[in-house]
């Protein structure tokens, strides 16, 4: 019980902070090595597009699409692209920005979480300079299971590792 309650209020400070990002800089939260953005905030943006959203989609759901009502799209469209690799020097700044903005949370700055905890559940790939992710933020931790609609696309979160999509721009 006590973790679910852990990674539901680390859920809702991270929800917290970029929403309050949001009205001040278009929901960017800028970082050591880069900023991290809300998928919706660039999709309504335009700085991601429709078929951006869907590749995204389609990793954040272990190769599954849904539409928004939850049901499941039977066939998988040929607008699926192959996603390059990230190099591990890119994967550390990632990490360790994503890390920081962790420990804003004034609870976790009590917590013993170090950067090893911090693991990366699902990368969806690069769009328009963007990098998709989503990660784990402790082993230990169970997470809720939930969702978001974005440009009619179902994104599901499962219980381990449950955090939301976001993207990451190197400064």
């Amino acid at each position: 019980m006590k973790k679910n309650v852990l990674i539901l209020l680390m859920t809702l400070f991270l929800f917290f902070l970029l929403g309050c990002q949001n009205d001040q800089n278009d929901g960017r939260i800028e970082m050591t090595n880069g900023s991290f953005y809300f998928a919706s905030n660039l999709y309504d943006s335009k700085e991601i597009n429709d078929g951006d959203i869907l590749n995204i989609a389609y990793r954040n759901n272990y190769g599954h699409l849904y539409k928004e009502d939850g049901e499941e799209i039977a066939f998988i469209p040929e607008a699926i692209v192959p996603i390059t690799a990230i190099s591990q020097e890119l994967m550390d700044m990632i990490i360790s920005d994503y890390f920081d903005l962790v420990m804003k949370d004034e609870y976790f700055k009590d917590y013993e979480l170090e950067i090893s905890d911090i693991k990366l559940s699902v990368y969806c790939g690069v769009y328009n300079g963007y990098y998709a992710l989503r990660f784990q933020d402790n082993k230990a931790l169970v997470g809720i299971l939930g969702g978001e609609n974005i440009g009619g696309q179902r994104f599901i979160y499962p219980a381990m590792g449950g955090n939301t999509v976001i993207l990451w721009k190197q400064n």
